[in-house]
């Protein structure tokens, strides 16, 4: 299975028991240079897999070389934060939320 994480937008991987860290989540962002929506999809990847997850702290890395200035932590946040909403779609994972209303977006899978 990690040999097949190739990094790609909204892939994503997850490794258990890495020591000193009870999991390690890897989300892919493609090759193309992240941009404003890229950050928010990203946002929405990492709140849809950490959704079930309790406590913890969350370390978000990325090169600066192929990020523009759109893609700031405020946007990350910002897809994070909407994938909380009700029903919402996060980057390509759909979270679910009991008592949730209307669907707001589409989604690939």
């Amino acid at each position: 299975m990690e040999a097949s994480f190739t990094g790609e937008a909204e892939s994503t991987l997850t490794l258990l028991g890495v020591a000193p860290y009870a999991r390690i989540d890897l989300i892919g962002v493609g090759a193309d240079n992240i941009d404003r929506a890229a950050a928010e999809n990203f946002g929405g990847t990492a709140s849809a897999l950490l959704g079930d997850t309790d406590g913890g702290s969350v370390q978000i890395l990325w090169s600066d070389k192929n990020a523009d200035t759109h893609a700031t932590a405020a946007r990350v946040a910002f897809g994070y934060r909407q994938c909380h909403l009700p029903a919402v779609f996060c980057g390509a994972r759909q979270r679910a939320v009991p008592g949730a209303g209307q669907r707001l977006g589409q989604g690939s899978g």
